[in-house]
C-alpha cells in the first residue's frame, strides 16, 4: 500500500469517527434512541400500565447507556488517530465531509421521528419544520419520496409502487373510493398533475401499508388544525417509520421534527448504584472491609442497604403475604381503611389511592386539547347548518327509504347568512 493511500484511509476513518461521535452526542443531548440502539425485548406476560411504563424506562435508559459507552469508545479512537497527525483539512476530504454531514442529518431526523410520541394530545405544527414541495398534483408522493429517498424527484417511483400495490389489493381499498376502483387506479397512474391523479384517502392508507408506516397529517382548515393518523390496513404490520405531512387547501407539504434541546441524559458512572426498576440513583453503600473466609463475616446484600430518605417512613406489611414487598409500601394503613375489597383480586397501590378519595372524586385534567375542541365545534356547527338547510326538503317517508350504505359521503356545508 502506498503512503498516499495509507493517509487517505486514516483520513476517512477520522472523518467517519468524528461524524458518528457527533451524531451520538446529539442523540444523548436530545434524549433520543436511534433504531440500532433500541432494545427489542418485549414482555410476554400481562402486566399493569405502571409496570409496563417502568420496563419502557429501563429499556430507554439502557439504550442511552450503550450510546454513552459507544461514544466514549469512538472518542478514544479519534484521539488515537489525531495523535498520528492525520490531516483532514484539505480538498480531498471536503467531499466526504459533506456526504457524511448529509447522512448524519438524515439519521438524526429518522431518530427524531421514531422517538416522536404521535399519541401526545399536545402535538402541534410548532413541533415541526415545514419543507415545502411543488404543488403540481404530485405533492403527496413528493413528500413520501423526500422521506424515503431524501429527494422529491423520486416521486414517480413512489407513485408507481403505491399504484401497483393497490392494483393487486383492490379489495382492501375499494371501501375508501366512491367510484369504480379500476378507473380510480388508472387515473392515479398519471403523473401530469390532472385532478383525478391527486392522492386521496385510499392512497394515504396504501402508502402506510407499503412502507409499514404511520402517516400523521396535520390538516389545516380555516385556521383550525386537525391531526389525522393513517395506519396500515393490514393490522399485523409492524410499524417501522413515520411520515409527517401538513395539508392545507388540498396541498401537502413535508414536516420535519424539530430538534428538542432538553436536559442531557444523566450519564451515571459505572461505579454508581442505580435502581433500574424505580429509575433512581441509590445512596452509596457503606464501606465493607474485605475479609477472609475464615473470619466468617457476612457482607450485607444490596437489598439490605436502606435508602436514606425512607428512614422515618412507616412500612405497610401485606397480611396475605408478609414476605412480599408491595409497590409504594410507605403509606400508612389508615389511609386505606375505608376500602373493602370483596373480590379475590389484589388491588394495586394506584387503585387503592383512587378509591380512598371517595365516591365524589372526579378526575380532571389541567390541559385541554384546543385543536380537538375547535375541530369538534366546527363539526357541530356543520351539523346544525345541515339540519336547518334540509329540514323542509325531505319528508319522513323518503328518509325511511334511504339505507345507511346508500348514503354518499359529503363535506358540503351550507354558507352562513344565506
Amino acid at each position: 500500500m502506498s503512503m498516499k493511500n495509507y493517509i487517505t484511509s486514516h483520513q476517512s476513518k477520522l472523518l467517519r469517527y468524528k461524524s458518528h461521535a457527533d451524531f451520538l452526542n446529539k442523540c444523548l443531548t436530545e434524549g433520543i434512541v436511534p433504531n440500532g440502539f433500541k432494545l427489542q425485548w418485549e414482555p410476554q406476560i400481562d402486566m399493569d400500565l405502571e409496570t409496563r411504563e417502568k420496563c419502557a424506562k429501563v429499556k430507554k435508559d439502557a439504550s442511552l447507556r450503550l450510546i454513552t459507552l459507544t461514544e466514549k469508545a469512538i472518542t478514544s479512537k479519534i484521539i488515537e488517530l489525531q495523535s498520528n497527525n492525520v490531516d483532514i483539512h484539505n480538498e480531498n476530504s471536503n467531499h466526504l465531509q459533506r456526504s457524511l454531514y448529509e447522512r448524519k442529518q438524515n439519521k438524526l431526523q429518522k431518530a427524531r421521528m421514531l422517538n416522536f410520541d404521535i399519541r401526545d394530545i399536545n402535538n402541534s405544527l410548532d413541533d415541526f419544520i415545514v419543507k415545502n414541495v411543488a404543488g403540481d398534483g404530485n405533492c403527496f408522493y413528493r413528500c413520501i419520496a423526500l422521506d424515503i429517498y431524501g429527494s422529491v424527484e423520486k416521486h414517480a417511483c413512489i407513485r408507481d409502487k403505491i399504484v401497483h400495490h393497490m392494483h393487486n389489493n383492490t379489495n382492501l381499498y375499494s371501501v375508501y373510493i366512491d367510484e369504480d376502483i379500476n378507473i380510480h387506479i388508472t387515473n392515479q397512474s398519471h403523473k401530469d398533475g390532472r385532478m383525478s391523479s391527486w392522492a386521496t384517502e385510499a392512497e394515504i392508507y396504501a402508502a402506510a401499508t407499503v412502507y409499514s408506516a404511520v402517516v400523521q397529517i396535520y390538516n389545516v382548515t380555516n385556521g383550525v388544525t386537525q391531526i389525522l393518523n393513517f395506519e396500515p390496513v393490514t393490522k399485523s404490520t409492524k410499524i417501522k417509520r413515520y411520515f409527517f405531512l401538513k395539508m392545507e387547501h388540498g396541498h401537502f407539504d413535508s414536516l420535519r421534527v424539530k430538534s428538542k434541546q432538553k436536559v442531557s441524559h444523566d450519564r451515571i458512572e459505572d461505579t454508581s448504584q442505580f435502581d433500574w426498576f424505580d429509575m433512581e440513583q441509590l445512596p452509596e453503600k457503606p464501606h465493607v472491609k474485605t475479609v477472609s473466609h475464615d473470619e466468617m463475616v457476612r457482607i450485607p446484600k444490596p437489598s439490605e442497604v436502606e435508602h436514606a430518605c425512607f428512614k422515618d417512613k412507616k412500612k405497610v406489611i401485606n397480611k396475605d403475604n408478609p414476605h412480599k414487598d408491595t409497590d409504594r409500601d410507605l403509606v400508612t394503613k389508615d389511609q386505606f381503611s375505608t376500602i373493602i375489597n370483596l373480590s379475590s383480586r389484589d388491588l394495586t397501590f394506584n387503585e387503592k389511592e383512587i378509591l380512598s378519595k371517595g365516591l365524589k372524586f372526579i378526575p380532571t385534567t389541567n390541559k385541554y386539547d384546543i385543536t380537538k375542541l375547535q375541530s369538534d365545534l366546527c363539526e357541530w356547527e356543520r351539523r346544525m347548518r345541515l339540519k336547518e338547510y334540509f329540514h323542509d326538503k325531505q319528508n319522513d317517508q323518503e328518509k325511511d327509504n334511504i339505507k345507511p350504505w346508500m348514503k354518499k359521503k359529503s363535506r358540503f356545508t351550507p354558507t352562513p347568512w344565506r
